[in-house]
């Protein structure tokens, strides 16, 4: 009987097979150029600001969405042995480089095209290990798997990066990655061998322009995001030119998709059914735990003056609630017979019940264990979404389209609704921050300024103001996604509630 691993060399035992290459997934979810997290760190070491160190993470994860629709000619044109080998190689590469390049332009191509190389090589392994994760090719168990690799691998270098660059340098990080690449390539060149399970695919056909353009739609948005409240908006000529190029890349995106024949990214895409829902909810869930990147950093980092070696410790509360979450998925498509809707219900409901605690934790005294159970519904929530709509997506979509489906979805995910989340939320912050110190710094008594220096009435009014403002961006966060709940109550009875109505019109 042939090894559905047939990649592997025969001495490798079929038991541990799997959990060789399900380890690689790992590795590559875990890796980055320059780490969000540790922004602190590069900070004080470069002349780059926390938003250049943002803008390279969010050009990394775009790298990723766009390489969706050329994953299978890519495993078709060559080897596991060969892949692991190339996207290692180009992963320690783009690690060097981004060590001693800060120029910008330069850094986050080299950011984009290490998404690029991460998710090549992601598939490739989970792709191969399909059959066995899943016998009967059943997507659900499926994308369990994927997505609880995903994200632990995102929540553990988040947590090693953290450690790495705490006791030494966030260059250590880099060197940490560095060595785990070359554990992987020593793994190819030691345990596979290059198998082929259909003749070579030529990359012959593929739209490449289209990639690019599509590339540039999403960078641009991206840097309007994330540098808008930086460059003060409009203010700025740059968020001109980043706006006139965005809208111009798309404008030719759009032309290309209904007029040329294989486009980079079909416009059938776009017509399936219920397309333009599953994105709305994915547009929505992402602006809401975007809350994450701008109120609770700020809770914990500005009010309760936790450093990042403390809040690290919520990613293991997070990992647990991923794990639990995307098994909850599994649970509820496989056995339950829960419908897709249903458990985008309890995907939002989880979303906003983190938000609605978060609001109850605002204070001067929170501990950190008090954000173990929203940041636990955090990670159910954000799984949850994932495995469904994605299992939904595969399984109505013909092969053709589904990759093109897939990043279709990534645009919406992470090219519009977090970086749109995160410059929402910086904003209002900004706003009602101003609001709040007008409003709070107009009731403090001259006595007072007798009693403490003026320095510690200072601070105090700015750390009451935040508190103000960040309850009232979480309150309009929660808001949103109570409503968001009604819609999707609603529209599960919708039917129903159409024919009765139809059903008393006739008599």
């Amino acid at each position: 009987m042939q090894s559905s691993l047939p990649m592997f060399r025969d001495f490798i035992p079929e038991k541990i097979r799997l959990w060789i290459i399900l380890m690689f997934p790992f590795i590559f979810q875990a890796s980055n150029p320059l780490y969000m997290n540790i922004a602190p760190h590069i900070m004080s070491d470069t002349a780059l600001t926390n938003e250049d160190v943002m803008m390279c993470g969010f050009a990394c994860i775009l790298g990723i969405t766009v390489t969706f629709p050329i994953l299978f000619r890519l495993k078709f044109r060559f080897t596991t042995k060969q892949i692991l080998i190339i996207v290692s190689s180009g992963l320690i590469l783009c690690n060097l480089l981004a060590l001693h390049c800060h120029f910008m332009p330069l850094l986050i191509l080299i950011s984009f095209i290490f998404g690029i190389f991460k998710v090549w090589g992601t598939f490739e392994c989970m792709s191969s290990a399909m059959k066995k994760i899943s016998p009967k090719m059943d997507l659900a168990p499926f994308l369990t798997v994927v997505f609880i690799a995903v994200f632990s691998g995102v929540e553990l270098g988040g947590l090693f990066s953290t450690h790495i660059s705490h006791y030494y340098s966030w260059q250590y990080v880099s060197y940490f990655v560095i060595g785990l690449h070359l554990f992987i390539i020593l793994c190819a060149l030691t345990l596979m061998k290059d198998f082929r399970f259909q003749p070579i695919m030529r990359l012959i056909g593929i739209d490449w322009l289209g990639m690019i353009l599509w590339s540039i739609t999403l960078l641009s948005s991206t840097f309007v995001c994330i540098y808008g409240e930086y460059l003060n908006w409009f203010s700025s000529p740059y968020i001109y030119i980043a706006i006139g190029i965005g809208i111009s890349s798309l404008g030719i995106n759009i032309h290309r998709l209904l007029h040329i024949h294989h486009p980079y990214i079909e416009a059938q895409c776009f017509r399936y059914k219920n397309i333009w829902n599953i994105l709305a909810v994915f547009l929505i869930s992402g602006i809401l735990l975007s809350s994450q990147n701008v109120m609770q950093n700020i809770m914990t980092h500005s009010i309760l003056h936790y450093d990042e070696f403390t809040t690290v410790r919520l990613n293991w509360i997070v990992l647990a609630g991923i794990i639990v979450g995307a098994i909850f998925s599994k649970w509820g498509l496989t056995y339950l017979g829960w419908s897709y809707k249903q458990l985008t219900f309890v995907s939002i409901l989880f979303v906003t019940l983190y938000l609605a605690n978060l609001y109850y934790l605002i204070s001067f005294n929170t501990s950190l264990e008090a954000f173990y159970l929203p940041s636990f519904f955090n990670g159910v929530g954000h799984v949850i979404i994932f495995v469904v709509l994605t299992t939904y997506v595969e399984s109505n979509t013909p092969f053709n389209h589904r990759f093109q489906m897939l990043a279709v979805l990534g645009l919406i995910r992470t090219g519009i609704a977090t970086p749109l989340g995160n410059a929402i939320f910086g904003r209002l912050f900004k706003v009602e921050m101003s609001k709040n110190l007008a409003l709070i710094g107009s009731d403090i008594h001259p006595s007072s300024l007798w009693q403490y220096s003026y320095q510690i009435v200072a601070d105090r009014v700015v750390e009451q103001s935040m508190i103000a403002s960040i309850k009232t961006l979480l309150s309009y966060a929660v808001i949103l996604g109570i409503i968001s709940l009604l819609i999707i109550l609603v529209s599960r009875f919708s039917r129903k509630y159409k024919r009765g109505i139809t059903m008393i019109l006739k008599g």
